[in-house]
């Protein structure tokens, strides 16, 4: 009899589990194979990276290391995945057959209705690295703008606020937000958010973006506001192959993250939308999900054991890295700042990052 196939799709949080416990797979008799083009880059630590308060080797992981030992690394994409055939795809012009394939390919950046072709979306999360490099390249002065108010807005607004004030030009950092600042938390963090990047030099703009160009951002109202880089961070949206459905903000995949459309799928972290559980499109949530979707990889697999269930916390931590030696933090109603959120961020990123050194 032939060894099951499980195929992991792009190296994300849960992956990266799945990768390190890859001799797991083998000692059950199943083959197992990662696809992904490139590194792991922590998301986590992205805008600190951002900042130069860390380089890239010290946020990514090459997930190669972790399954030298056991499984298959391949670096290449996915494309499209052909659930009648088995088949996966690839970039390349190869495809891999599989009888089980597991998606973790996180989100991308979504324009949100505004004309941004010409803007950096923050995701995929390298576009940092390059957007940090370019802003020091520059001789002359640049006017930088970010589009969205939200958390990721302000943490990278906040760390281009960082990035600027050690440069020699006199580069200046704009957050446009069509509404309060993290008007998904508390009240309290947008107005802390707002105290410090306006005390940082960040001009902060109320408007609606409506079309980004080489040098301005048009906004709704007609105003245009000055951008020689316009960094798209007005929200994000599933990212996988094609032939695999989406709805509900991903793959709809129910409490043991098999995929509704074809049980021969699963899914974690921001791809997945689980049913009965929406969540927002952070990594704590993949992480959490990656010993389960282990487990349960190898159960539906080995047709051993009945698979487990994962419902996500209602409660979490977030925290955002402002760039000036500050956190600013939310869990659950509670909102707090200062050098203590920073060190707890700084300490959980590193935990994690270590796990998979």
């Amino acid at each position: 009899m032939s060894r099951p196939r499980v195929l992991l799709v792009g190296a994300g949080h849960a992956h990266m589990e799945a990768a390190r416990q890859a001799s797991r797979f083998e000692e059950a008799g199943i083959d197992v194979a990662l696809v992904d083009p490139g590194v792991f880059r922590y998301s986590g630590s992205a805008t600190a990276v951002l900042a130069g308060a860390l380089d890239e080797a010290e946020a990514s992981i090459d997930p190669a290391d972790l399954m030298a030992g056991a499984g298959r690394f391949i670096r290449d994409s996915v494309e499209a995945i052909d659930l009648d055939a088995g088949v996966a795809r690839l970039a390349s012009g190869a495809s891999e057959a599989f009888d089980f394939v597991s998606l973790n390919t996180g989100s991308r950046a979504v324009s949100g209705g505004i004309d941004a072709a010409a803007a950096v979306p923050v995701k995929p999360i390298a576009n940092l690295a390059r957007l940090r490099e370019r802003v020091l390249a520059a001789g002359a002065p640049l006017s930088v703008a970010v589009i969205g108010g939200g958390a990721t807005g302000c943490e990278v607004a906040a760390n281009l606020a960082a990035l600027v004030g050690a440069c020699e030009a006199e580069h200046a950092v704009t957050l446009i937000s069509d509404g309060p600042l993290l008007a998904d938390w508390p009240a309290r963090g947008g107005r802390l958010a707002e105290k410090n990047l306006r005390a940082r030099g960040v001009t902060i703009v109320r408007g609606a973006a409506r079309t980004v160009s080489d040098d301005a951002i048009e906004l709704d109202d007609g105003d245009a506001i000055a951008a020689d880089i316009a960094v798209l961070a007005a929200g994000l949206k599933a990212q996988v192959p094609g032939g695999i459905e989406t709805a509900a903000g991903g793959v709809e995949v129910d409490e043991t993250l098999r995929a509704m459309q074809d049980r021969r799928v699963f899914a974690a972290g921001d791809c997945a939308a689980i049913l009965g559980h929406p969540r927002p499109k952070l990594g704590v949530f993949g992480v959490r999900a990656a010993p389960i979707l282990v487990d349960n990889l190898i159960a539906a697999a080995t047709g051993e054991g009945a698979l487990q269930r994962y419902r996500p916390q209602g409660r979490w931590l977030s925290i955002l890295d402002m760039g000036d030696g500050t956190g600013l933090a939310r869990y659950d109603g509670v909102v707090f700042d200062g050098a203590p959120a920073l060190w707890l961020k700084r300490r959980i990123d590193r935990g994690f990052l270590d796990r998979y050194r």
